[in-house]
């Protein structure tokens, strides 16, 4: 077995679900709730797994630490502003709890780098752009993330050109998941097949 790396994951559940229609992280995935399979692979991976949510009550059914929003309503980058204030490890892994697939290999990739102290956000890209929501983050970039958050702009990637981000590139991601099979989310009911698994 593959050694833990020394990071903490958050998986950010503070979305409206409004497209599902219900809540999305707790759409069933081979038995159990996603957002607690989910929770059990970043356990494999991370020292540390947080969950940022909307209505913490949701998952009371699994004992990890629930964190709330410090900028309610921002979107996802209040989500990882709020896991960079509670991480207790220098980086932060987070991830969209609507992203079943996501890819151990990649993260690994994605840790390399951050290790190598050069950078401060390591953020991979799909075919269709930046995937902020599989991404690295360390401790340091939190006053730029505060500085996003009392802004007007609150996408993840709007204090990226501010501090030392790596972009994995399409063709570098590609590497370790030739499909992008990691960043399909699920956002619909139609997503969705009854045995939890994406339709492909």
């Amino acid at each position: 077995m593959a050694e833990r790396l020394p990071i903490s994951g958050c998986l950010l559940a503070g979305g409206q679900s409004l497209r599902m229609g219900r809540d999305k992280a707790l759409v069933d995935f081979e038995g159990k709730p996603l957002i607690a399979r989910l929770a059990e692979r970043l356990s494999a991976v991370c020292d540390e797994v947080l969950v940022s949510a909307r209505s913490p009550d949701a998952y009371a059914f699994f004992e990890l630490p629930m964190i709330e929003d410090c900028f309610p309503g921002r979107g996802p980058l209040s989500g990882i502003h709020a896991a960079l204030q509670a991480c207790s490890r220098p980086w932060l892994f987070a991830l969209a709890c609507d992203m079943p697939f996501f890819s151990e290999a990649l993260l690994r990739e994605q840790w390399r780098l951050g290790a190598t102290g050069r950078w401060e956000v390591i953020c991979p890209e799909s075919e269709g752009g930046l995937e902020p929501l599989h991404g690295l983050y360390h401790k340091r970039i939190l006053p730029e993330v505060e500085k996003a958050l009392a802004g007007e702009d609150f996408q993840v990637s709007s204090f990226f050109p501010r501090v030392r981000t790596r972009t994995l590139s399409w063709e570098e991601v590609r590497e370790v998941d030739p499909e992008g099979f990691c960043f399909r989310n699920w956002n619909r009911p139609e997503d969705v097949e009854p045995t939890g698994k994406a339709k492909s």
